[in-house]
């Protein structure tokens, strides 16, 4: 709970949205069997959250698309299938706007 009102204190607050999802959706019904991201991981989370959102702001698509490709994969690699697929998702919509704004 601590790094989720780190995030938005220091004006996150997308990152906060999706901090917030991520560290609380065991709580969600049918999810119940989905662990929780491991404390020494929450950190890396946060980071890489607060590192698109301060990227998106100036602009930077390519560090945006990264940020949440780590993402993608760091929950595909924990079998979090549709939380790497929502990162995924986000990487394509930066793909799309990036390509269709030439």
């Amino acid at each position: 709970m601590e790094l989720c009102l780190e995030t938005l204190i220091k004006g996150h607050v997308n990152s906060f949205v999706d901090f917030f999802f991520l560290t609380h959706r065991s709580e969600e019904e049918g999810v119940a069997s989905r662990p929780p991201i491991p404390d020494d991981q929450l950190k890396f989370v946060q980071a890489t959250l607060t590192t698109a959102e301060r990227a998106h702001r100036r602009g930077d698509s390519e560090r945006v698309f990264v940020a949440y490709d780590s993402l993608a994969q760091y929950f595909l690699e924990m079998a979090e299938y549709k939380t790497a697929i929502y990162f995924f998702e986000k990487c394509l919509d930066i793909a799309e706007s990036v390509f269709f704004s030439f």
